[in-house]
C-alpha cells in the first residue's frame, strides 16, 4: 500500500487529461517543463534556464518531498564507495566548491554548508586517505579513534530554497497528469492544461506512474528501501561515519534545533538491512548499534523515531546502487535520476547536452496559464511536520 499511497499523493493515475479541443491554443505554452521539486529538478532547471531555454518547473506542494527533504547532505567525494567496492564514483566536490566559492553555476549560499569535516570512526587503522585525529571527539564517541574526512555536509533546504527562489516566477505546486499531443505533451494540473515541446521527469518515485502513465512497460524503476533513524535531545553537533570492516555501519547527521535540543538523523547499513522492522524490532537494532559505535553514552531524555523511505533508481540487473546518475530519452520523454544528491549537477549537465540547442527568440510574454498556477512554498525542516511517532530511549 505504500507504493499506491505515494502514488495518490503525488496525484499519479491512469486517467488521462482530455485534449485541448475546446480551447484550440495554437502553440506550446512552454518549450521544456520539469516535473519534480527535489535536487534532480532544481538542478535541471537551472541548468536549462541558465544556457537560455524557455522552462517551467511543476513540484508537489513543497520542494523535496521525499528523498531530497530526508538526504543527510553528505557531499560524498567517493571515500564511503571506494573502500571495498570496485565500481566508480564520480567524484564531483570540486563542482560544489565551486558553486559556493561563487565561481560557477549555480552561485549557491555558502551557509547551506554545515560542516566541511566529517568525522570517521571504529575501524578505521591505518586509511590514509583520512585526515588527522580528532583530538577532542564528542564523548558520546567513547574509546574510538576518530578522524577527520574532508568532505562538505550541506542542509539540502537551504539549496531548494536558494534556487526556488532564484526562479520562483517559472516554479509551480501542482499535482500532474500528463498525456501525449501532437508534437509534444499536454499537462493536466488542477483545471489548467499546458502544453509544451518536452518534457522532464525528475519526480524520483513519480517517474515511475508518470511514465506508465504515457505507455512506459514497468520495471523501468527501481527502489532500494530504507528504515532511517532520528534521535533527538540535548545531543552534539555530530556528522559522521562509523565503520565496521569496510562497511559504512552508521551515518549521522544532525539537524539544529532550539532550547539545546537538536536531532540526529541516522542512516548507513542500519538504515539498509532491514527496513521493514517493527517498531520494538527496529528500537532493539538501534540499542545494539548506539552501543558498539556510541559507547559513551548519550544524555538523559532523549528520545527516538524512524521513517521508511525509497531510493528511486534506474532499475539494474542486480538491484544494486546504479554506478552513476542516470538520464535517459525513451519514446520522446526524458528521464532523470541522479542516484545521490551529490550527482545532480552532473545529471544536469548531462541533460543539457541531450536536448537541442535554444532557438534564439525576441522577449516575449509568458502564457497566461502559468499565472493560474500556485508558486511552490519554501521547502521546511521534513521533523516539523512529517507525524512521526516518538519513544523514549534514555
Amino acid at each position: 500500500m505504500h507504493g499506491l499511497h505515494r502514488i495518490l499523493e503525488l496525484g499519479l493515475t491512469n486517467g488521462s487529461p482530455k485534449t485541448e479541443n475546446e480551447r484550440m491554443r495554437v502553440g506550446f505554452d512552454t518549450e521544456i517543463v520539469v516535473v519534480g521539486g527535489g535536487i534532480a529538478g532544481f538542478f535541471a532547471l537551472d541548468r536549462l534556464r541558465t544556457a537560455g531555454h524557455q522552462a517551467h518547473l511543476i513540484g508537489c506542494p513543497r520542494p523535496g518531498m521525499d528523498q531530497t527533504q530526508w538526504s543527510q547532505g553528505i557531499l560524498h567525494t567517493g571515500w564511503k564507495y571506494h573502500r571495498g567496492d570496485p565500481r566508480p564514483f564520480p567524484d564531483l566536490a570540486k563542482t560544489w566548491r565551486d558553486m559556493f566559492e561563487g565561481n560557477a553555476e549555480p552561485k549557491l549560499p555558502h551557509e547551506a554548508i554545515r560542516t566541511s569535516n566529517l568525522r570517521v570512526w571504529g575501524d578505521v587503522d591505518a586509511d590514509p586517505s583520512l585526515g588527522p585525529k580528532v583530538v577532542d571527539p564528542p564523548d558520546c564517541l567513547g574509546h574510538h579513534q576518530v578522524h577527520d574526512l574532508e568532505e562538505n555536509i550541506i542542509d539540502p533546504g537551504v539549496v531548494l530554497n536558494h534556487l526556488r527562489e532564484k526562479h520562483h516566477t517559472f516554479c509551480h505546486h501542482g499535482l500532474v497528469k500528463v498525456t501525449r499531443m501532437a508534437g509534444g505533451f499536454e499537462i493536466l494540473t488542477g483545471t489548467e492544461h499546458i502544453l509544451t515541446k518536452h518534457l522532464i521527469l525528475a519526480a524520483g518515485a513519480g517517474n515511475e506512474a508518470l511514465g506508465m502513465m504515457l505507455g512506459r512497460p514497468p520495471g523501468f524503476m527501481q527502489r532500494r528501501p530504507l528504515r532511517m533513524y532520528l534521535i533527538r535531545g540535548a545531543l552534539p553537533d555530530l556528522y559522521g561515519h562509523a565503520m565496521q570492516q569496510k562497511e559504512v555501519a552508521l551515518t549521522i547527521h544532525t539537524i539544529p534545533g532550539k532550547h539545546n535540543e537538536q536531532t540526529w538523523i541516522i542512516g548507513g547499513a542500519l538504515a539498509e538491512d532491514a527496513p521493514e522492522l517493527h517498531a520494538d524490532e527496529a528500537e532493539h537494532r538501534l540499542r545494539n548499534a548506539l552501543m558498539l559505535f556510541l559507547p559513551g553514552g548519550l544524555p538523559t531524555g532523549c528520545w527516538w523515531s524512524s521513517y521508511r523511505i525509497d531510493r528511486a533508481e534506474k532499475a539494474t540487473t542486480d538491484g544494486q546502487r546504479p554506478d552513476d546518475v542516470c538520464v535517459e530519452l525513451v519514446d520522446g520523454v526524458h528521464y532523470v535520476w541522479p542516484t545521490k544528491l551529490v550527482l545532480a549537477p552532473r545529471a544536469a549537465d548531462i541533460l543539457l547536452g541531450m536536448l537541442p540547442k535554444p532557438a534564439h527568440r525576441t522577449e516575449q510574454a509568458e502564457s497566461v496559464v502559468w499565472q493560474q498556477l500556485p508558486e511552490l512554498k519554501a521547502f521546511q525542516v521534513p521533523i516539523q511536520d512529517a507525524g512521526l511517532k516518538w519513544r523514549p530511549l534514555t
